[in-house]
């Protein structure tokens, strides 16, 4: 790679920025920790869909791991510019990353979907028919 190469690679983002969104980032996975703790009696009971389960649930998927792959991304992305650099031009760089990033997406919603789907249908089966009265 030539000193030109790194040149036209971009400059990374400065640390500030990153560490913002890695500390974003710990703060979601601190708060869904208490609120797993918080919910421990729904878990032992076998609720899952609990509202405080749910909560540590979203504060992990719509907090954590948002923040932390774009800290991670900014962190990595113009070093991988830079390699790209040389197989890619132009503005195909923008349309591979995109196409890429919405595959990524994509494929983590039908994963969602599938699980949410069976875990569904394993509560709505029916359960077998227990005798009002016992024998004595």
């Amino acid at each position: 790679m030539s000193a030109s190469a790194g040149a036209r690679g971009g400059r990374p983002a400065r640390a500030v920025l990153v560490a913002g969104y890695f500390v974003a980032a710990l703060a979601c996975w601190l708060a869904a920790t208490f609120a797993l703790l918080a919910a421990r009696n729904e878990l032992v009971a076998g609720a899952v869909w609990a509202p405080r389960v749910l909560l540590a649930l979203h504060l992990v998927a719509l907090g954590f791991l948002p923040l932390a792959v774009v800290g991670g991304a900014l962190h990595i992305l113009s070093r991988v510019e830079v390699v790209v650099d040389g197989v890619l031009a132009g503005s195909s760089r923008l349309v591979v990353t995109g196409s890429l990033l919405l595959l990524g997406a994509a494929a983590a919603a039908c994963g969602g979907a599938l699980f949410t789907i069976r875990a569904g249908c394993s509560a709505l089966r029916p359960r077998p028919a227990t005798s009002a009265a016992r024998p004595a």
